[in-house]
Parts: C-alpha cells; structure tokens; sequence
C-alpha cells in the first residue's frame, strides 16, 4: 500500500518542476473536461491514462496555438495545486 500523502507530495513536486521547465503551462485558465481515460500518455506522470480510469483534458489556448494535456485525477490536482496564489 502507498502512502498517498507522500505521493502526493511527489506529484507536486514533479508538476513544479515541469511547470518552471515550460514542459507545462501555468495552471489557470483554459477548458477542462473529464471523462474515460482514453489510453494517452499524462502530461505529468506519463503513465497511460487507462479506460477504467478518469481523465482530465485542459485544452489550453496560447496565441494562435491550441493544446490538449492530459492527466489522471491526481496528477490533475497536483497540476492545479501550483496555481498562483493571489492575495
């Protein structure tokens, strides 16, 4: 069994990482779907998001460019969970 706030804690860190990278947007913004998973590859874990599973697609909009991510639930959370924090 795994510690899911540790996992957590590693999604997090991960979704950072690849958010100061640019290998993914800021969260905000955007439209966001969920359904079945659809067997794409995560845009943060880059497992495959399998049918039994929900999927979370952000179709962000930057400029003139459209692009679709894809995340499981936890990854998703842990995407939106570096979201600016405004005061």
């Amino acid at each position: 069994m795994r510690d899911d706030s540790a996992h957590r804690v590693v999604l997090e860190q991960q979704a950072a990482d690849k958010i100061e990278s640019g290998e993914l947007p800021i969260p905000g913004g955007g439209i966001t779907r969920a359904g079945s998973g659809s067997g794409m590859a995560c845009d943060l874990c880059t497992e495959e998001i399998e049918k039994s599973k929900i999927e979370y697609e952000v179709e962000w909009c930057r400029g003139e460019g459209v692009r679709l991510l894809h995340f499981h639930l936890e990854c998703f959370q842990a995407w939106v969970s570096n979201r600016p924090q405004h005061d």
